[in-house]
């Protein structure tokens, strides 16, 4: 958990305040866990979850219960018999209602300190500057243009990006974070000299580490017949393929039907 001690500079600049004694008791663990400082990062956090269905229902609940600001719930769909299975935020009785705003609820019961807002309108129909309002932006059921095109977004202005889905017994997960950077515990071991004797000890030391990331779009226009991924061809599941023809394409088979996801 240490990769949370560091972050983008964005966050960075907004680690302010203080905790008070309410938030210190309630996020007494997570402290405890991964420090102050990461906490206070987390307390700034604005966080949109675009596509409120059984994974976006899991994000949210995690995100909430860790401590962030604020969180948007978008989805212009309706609750159907089906999400009341997947989505544990939506009622069973919320059937016909929309999706986003029937999970409002259970998600603000998580953790009252966080400013939990629905929107009901279609991600499509988001203007580019909606997007800069947020520090994290998590993405499911949604088209791959309408992905590129929000990541594209996130890139020119410094929001990390995450995109997602689930079906059946597949799923995919896609993280844009630019560059980012976090601390790592890394052992090494030594050799001291005691009472006249060698030994060989370990001891923990703080490792700041810098990982690249690319843009979806970069990561889709990969051309694995050449030869500098023939290597790595080899070693890869033919699910990931079936994932990006089909599922992040917008287009799998659910039940011998065409779902085709038009958030």
């Amino acid at each position: 958990m240490n990769h949370l001690k560091e972050s983008t500079s964005k966050m960075k600049d907004k680690n302010v305040g203080n905790i008070t004694e309410d938030e210190a008791a309630l996020y007494d663990r997570q402290i405890r866990l991964w420090g102050l400082d990461a906490q206070k990062r987390l307390r700034a956090a604005r966080v949109l979850i675009a596509g409120v269905c059984g994974l976006g229902a899991e994000v949210a609940k995690n995100l909430v219960l860790s401590g962030v600001k604020s969180l948007v719930l978008l989805d212009h769909r309706s609750v159907t018999e089906a999400d009341t299975h997947s989505n544990f935020l939506a009622p069973h009785d919320s059937v016909g209602k929309n999706i986003a705003e029937a999970s409002k609820e259970r998600t603000q019961i998580l953790n009252p300190m966080v400013d939990v807002t629905a929107d009901s309108s279609k991600i499509a129909d988001k203007a580019n500057e909606f997007f800069t309002d947020f520090d994290v932006v998590c993405v499911m059921r949604c088209r791959q243009e309408e992905l590129i095109r929000i990541n594209d977004i996130c890139r020119q202005n410094k929001i990390l990006f995450y995109a997602g889905d689930v079906f059946g017994m597949f799923g995919y997960m896609f993280a844009d974070l630019q560059e980012h950077h976090y601390v790592e515990e890394v052992r090494e071991k030594m050799q001291v000299e005691h009472n006249g004797k060698k030994q060989i000890v370990e001891e923990t030391k703080l490792v700041k580490q810098t990982e690249t990331f690319v843009p979806l779009s970069q990561a889709l226009d990969v051309d694995w017949t050449s030869k500098k991924y023939v290597s790595q061809l080899r070693r890869m599941s033919p699910a990931y393929f079936i994932m990006q023809t089909g599922f992040v394409r917008g287009y799998v088979s659910r039940s011998n039907k065409t779902f085709r996801p038009r958030l």
